[in-house]
């Protein structure tokens, strides 16, 4: 069997092993994203219709605990998320109830992390960019801590690795973006 470097079998095992999971997802008429074991389910709904959606997603997510119970794996309710995202002007007008998974109550949330990146309640990016310029700050006082034990190369290294590289990561997010 040939593989390629660095290219372990277990992700691709994984995708294999889980791919019904999307087309029963597309059964339930569900948006969803999938990142390694981590998974997003997305619905826009008409703010009149909230407590349908919240119905449709608590039969939806009693599907996938059923099929995930059928291929042997768990869902981590606790690490369960409900984020509602929706102008400032709609929010005042719209309360999102809480989602009942399997046997927890998850009350939604103001913001949410996914694949590194931080959401708020009105997808601003506010909590996101606090996040990454508090993160190369710290990086960058503790490289400046050092720097006259590093030469020129060496320095250039740990910021690319340490700053560059968060300031990059999911960028085009921001494009378009008035925060």
């Amino acid at each position: 069997m040939w593989r390629a470097p660095g290219f372990g079998l277990g992700p691709v095992l994984f995708t294999v092993y889980t791919s019904s999971l999307g087309q029963l997802l597309r059964l339930q008429d569900m948006d969803y994203h999938f990142y390694a074991d981590d998974s997003s389910l997305y619905l826009m709904f008409h703010p009149n219709d909230i407590s349908i959606t919240v119905h449709r997603l608590e039969k939806c997510i009693t599907s996938v605990r059923q099929w995930m119970s059928h291929k042997c794996l768990k869902m981590n309710d606790s690490k369960t998320e409900v984020l509602l995202i929706s102008s400032k002007h709609l929010a005042r007008k719209i309360e999102c109830p809480s989602i009942i998974i399997g046997d927890h109550q998850v009350e939604p949330s103001d913001v949410a992390k996914s694949i590194g990146v931080i959401m708020d309640k009105h997808a601003s990016m506010e909590d996101h960019i606090t996040s990454v310029c508090r993160s190369a700050q710290y990086h960058l006082y503790n490289i400046g801590r050092i720097r006259k034990y590093l030469t020129r190369e060496a320095t250039e290294q740990l910021i690319h690795a340490f700053i560059t590289s968060k300031l990059d990561y999911c960028n085009a997010l921001f494009c378009g973006s008035k925060t």
